[in-house]
């Protein structure tokens, strides 16, 4: 099967092997076909994600997200065999697309132009940080965290700080030879704005995994979507189902006013995750002792916070007094999306 095959898929498909498909070929984006292979629009990696946050269960079929597109939307944009690819970067440049299918006269794909595989594009430097404390709690800390590391250093990551203190010496020998992993020890009373700032850079963007164990993300999607939505930080999220197993009741005083039997609630829950430029972390000018309280001083300015659903296998470290759970979660490696 050629790469413009593997772009294509039908709109029955779920948005979860929709995901996987667009992960799969890394351009970004799905071709919806009929079964003429006839062009019947297209979904980014960015759609699907927030047709979750949205609500989506991750087994709709991806026709359920094409039906949600605005009206304007839902045609794709398209050119024809005749243009050429400036004619093509330059009607992408004027819609604000990175992709263009290319249709013969029935419909049919003939090609998916990508801008950047056409024009020598050096998109910002993106450095990644990680937190590594946390993941020394745990009893098989130097796998997971030698995983993580990978899975970095797998998605182009070329530089990788780890901010240390000295609980997590032991897991520096895991990295020992790897060039890509700049060891920065820390002391452990100070706040994540003072060690970031250590870090010198006021003209990069940072990836901070905070509390966070990395094990599949497509993480070149999680970039293009931060700077789709012009974030000042785009934060790493998934969507949490509590379901009630008793009847809830609304009192007023000693009377009822309703009763929901075994209700359900939908949460967005922070999944340690952070993408944010440097510059940024320089502006404020209150010290913030973690990254949940980096993140609130600069939505109080009124800086754009966008959340990125994850769906992908995304194991969230909590606090070093819940490790017990963690565990029994480490050995069965399930975690529902």
């Amino acid at each position: 099967m050629d790469d413009l095959s593997k772009s294509m898929i039908p709109d029955t498909l779920t948005i979860r092997q929709a995901l996987a498909s667009i992960n799969d070929t890394a351009k970004g984006i799905a071709l919806i076909v009929d079964d003429q292979q006839r062009l019947i629009g297209t979904i980014t990696d960015g759609d699907l994600r927030r047709a979750i946050l949205a609500g989506s269960q991750v087994e709709e079929p991806v026709s359920v997200v094409l039906a949600a597109k605005p009206v304007e939307r839902r045609q794709p944009i398209s050119g024809n065999p005749e243009m050429s690819d400036m004619e093509l970067i330059a009607l992408m440049d004027h819609h604000g697309l990175r992709h263009i299918p290319v249709l013969r006269q029935d419909g049919q794909v003939e090609r998916l132009v990508i801008r950047n595989e056409v024009v020598s594009h050096c998109p910002a430097a993106v450095d990644a940080v990680v937190l590594a404390d946390p993941i020394a709690c745990l009893p098989n800390a130097a796998d997971e965290f030698r995983n993580t590391i990978g899975s970095l250093q797998e998605s182009g990551f070329a530089e990788i700080y780890v901010l240390a203190s000295e609980k997590s010496t032991s897991l520096r020998q895991t990295v020992e030879g790897c060039e890509a992993v700049d060891w920065v020890l820390i002391g452990q009373e100070i706040s994540i704005r003072e060690q970031l700032m250590g870090l010198g850079s006021h003209d990069a963007t940072w990836l901070v995994v905070d509390r966070a164990l990395t094990m599949s993300l497509n993480l070149q999607a999680l970039i293009h979507f931060h700077h789709d939505h012009n974030a000042a930080v785009t934060m790493g999220v998934r969507r949490y189902d509590l379901k009630v197993p008793y009847g809830v009741i609304k009192t007023e005083g000693s009377s009822i006013q309703s009763l929901h039997e075994k209700p359900a609630y939908q949460f967005v829950v922070n999944e340690g995750l952070y993408l944010l430029n440097s510059a940024l972390v320089h502006q404020l000018d209150q010290a913030c002792e973690t990254m949940p309280a980096l993140v609130n001083q600069l939505i109080s300015r009124g800086d754009v916070v966008a959340t990125f659903p994850i769906i992908e296998y995304w194991l969230d470290l909590p606090r070093v007094e819940a490790t017990g759970a963690l565990q029994a979660q480490l050995g069965s490696k399930k975690w529902a999306a």
